[in-house]
């Protein structure tokens, strides 16, 4: 499967319905998919028939899913009872699935147990899940569920820190299994700049505090004609993929839309890093990039962009002294933005790296695959997460 959803009810129930197949003939995780995919499966079938306004699904686009995909009457709707089963007895709490055991383990407890349940005992059993803990739970669980029903990255605070487990306290265990909160925009959040000094450069006939990436001048944006647009929602379908790099951590991988060909052509705009807006000097750490405007004599640094708290994917692009990719600020709908841009065609499966400048550090050497090949990498990770990044 490659990273895009299929659209439209007949491709996704299609996608649900080659998942049991395949899941059916394996183990351990598989065997959850089956779970969720007849939960979507039979979602999908009912929805499709709200919209059509009809009590029963329509005969005929059952046939056809069951002609497309090879099933037979009774095997889907065998599926489809007990994704509606799933459905009536998760009612609200629907990461609830990730902690029912599965069909064979050592308690010798069947999910049937739960899914036969009568009407009057799923409310109690609702009314004993209601708790913050429990809700709690759930919501992660979800946020996982998500993460392999769709092509969406779903990065979790434990991930990007080092935490001691076994020290934590229930409240802060549950705070890091969350999930990383994430923006598609820069945050700009006016009280933080109220004390902020002017930036170094920035014009004396310019008004401040202001949001720093705003632009107000000639042209809107780059990509575009128009006075007012939406370019900065209509990024590349192919998405690139959170992928462990060995001692280098985690990074991206690119994705194409089709296996083995290009994923992003020399200049094409692969997306663009995201996070929180913050005054210059606020943070130092390995989730902070300097943010410079090209259109003010001297290209001042006016601000930080900061992805320790929110953000996106591109925060977790890694360090290279030959990259294949750049940071490039560009106007896009009305504000300056750090585009990530291909420097080269970059292959499906290709790590995508970026140069933080000549100034970059990594305590114990860096660990690109320039310095790798050359021997220069340092094989001690233990500090591999304490990173400086100055702007390019």
């Amino acid at each position: 499967m490659r990273s895009s959803t299929p659209q439209g009810h007949m491709a996704q129930i299609s996608h649900h319905m080659k998942v049991i197949d395949v899941s059916e003939r394996s183990s351990g995780l598989k065997q959850f998919l089956i779970r969720q995919s007849q939960i979507l499966l039979a979602k999908q079938i009912d929805e499709k028939k709200r919209k059509d306004g009809r009590q029963r699904a329509d005969p005929s686009f059952l046939r056809e899913i069951k002609d497309t995909n090879g099933w037979d009457k009774s095997k889907l709707d065998r599926h489809c009872g007990i994704g509606r089963k799933w459905v009536r007895l998760l009612g609200e709490y629907e990461g609830l699935i990730c902690f029912i055991l599965p069909e064979r383990n050592a308690f010798g407890i069947s999910p049937n147990s739960y899914l036969d349940l009568e009407d009057e005992n799923i409310e109690m059993f609702h009314r004993l899940l209601d708790d913050p803990h429990t809700r709690s739970l759930c919501e992660i669980a979800k946020a996982f569920q998500e993460s392999l029903a769709t092509s969406n990255n779903i990065e979790f605070i434990w991930e990007a820190g080092r935490y001691n487990i076994g020290a934590l306290g229930d409240e802060e265990l549950l705070a890091c299994l969350r999930p990383l909160p994430s923006v598609s925009e820069n945050i700009f959040n006016p009280p933080d700049f109220q004390d902020s000094p002017r930036p170094e450069l920035w014009p004396q006939d310019w008004p401040w505090p202001v949001d720093p990436t705003a632009y107000h001048l000639d042209k809107w944006c780059d990509l575009c004609d128009l006075d007012d647009c939406d370019c900065i929602n209509n990024q590349s379908n192919s998405k690139p993929r959170i992928r462990q790099y060995g001692k280098k951590g985690r990074g991206l991988q690119a994705v194409a839309q089709n296996r083995g060909l290009v994923a992003y052509r020399n200049g094409e705009i692969i997306g663009f890093l995201s996070g929180e807006v913050a005054s210059t000097g606020a943070h130092s750490d390995e989730w902070t990039v300097e943010f410079t405007r090209p259109d003010i004599p001297g290209e001042p640094t006016v601000c930080q962009i900061y992805t320790g708290q929110r953000g996106n994917i591109f925060r977790l692009l890694n360090h290279s002294h030959r990259p294949n990719a750049e940071f490039d600020q560009i106007k896009v709908s009305g504000r300056y933005r750090t585009a990530v841009k291909a420097l080269e065609d970059i292959g499906d499966g290709a790590e995508i790296e970026v140069s933080y400048g000549p100034g970059y550090e990594m305590l114990g050497g860096c660990l690109c695959r320039e310095c790798s090949v050359a021997g220069e990498g340092n094989t001690d990770t233990s500090n591999v997460n304490q990173i400086s990044r100055e702007a390019p």
